[in-house]
């Protein structure tokens, strides 16, 4: 991403003189370069991970949507700009974060739960998510930032822990299948 023009870095005159200016002018471009070097970093590290992160303004709109949540909620590559938040989750799920995860969060700073979120072809995927609200230096809401795990690989294995002593190479065997057969369904991919 490129930064805004307002961060761009001010050139220097080199006159064989260092000022005061010319030290606080490099001190900022160097801090610029961190920042800006950081802000790859954290990028990088959310557009790699399956995990869906989302960030969604204090008036509801939603700002960004990683890699992950693009895919899951079939959204286009531009971003999710005008997509309504509503659609990523099953009524249920949705009542509960706005009764629930969102007063919480204003409330204590953060929340965490499981939800119910739905992909853009109607599969109700369980998640385990993480709400975070962020306030700017008065203290008003600024925006609210989320991180969703994808929970349907535990939820298949949950009935089996339960009898752990008595797994069998087979029922090991049935679960792989059964979450091969979801990827087929989910990619269109042929085994």
């Amino acid at each position: 991403p490129v930064p805004p023009a307002a961060y761009a870095p001010v050139p220097m005159e080199i006159t064989g003189e260092v000022t005061a200016d010319d030290a606080e002018g490099a001190s900022l471009e160097r801090a610029l370069r961190s920042t800006q070097s950081a802000l790859r970093r954290l990028e990088l590290l959310a557009e790699s991970t399956t995990d869906v992160i989302g960030i969604v303004e204090a008036d509801g709109t939603p700002s960004y949507l990683n890699r992950a949540g693009l895919d899951l909620l079939g959204i286009d590559a531009d971003g999710p700009a005008g997509f309504d938040p509503r659609r990523a989750y099953t009524d249920a799920s949705w009542d509960v974060l706005m009764t629930h995860a969102v007063p919480a969060a204003m409330r204590d700073g953060h929340w965490r739960g499981e939800l119910d979120m739905q992909s853009a072809c109607g599969e109700v995927i369980p998640v385990s998510q993480v709400m975070v609200c962020h306030r700017d230096a008065d203290g008003s809401v600024e925006f609210f930032g989320s991180v969703s795990r994808d929970m349907r690989a535990r939820r298949t294995l949950e009935p089996l822990t339960s009898r752990w002593p008595e797994i069998t190479i087979a029922d090991a065997y049935h679960v792989s299948l059964q979450m091969v057969n979801r990827r087929v369904r989910e990619d269109g991919e042929k085994i």
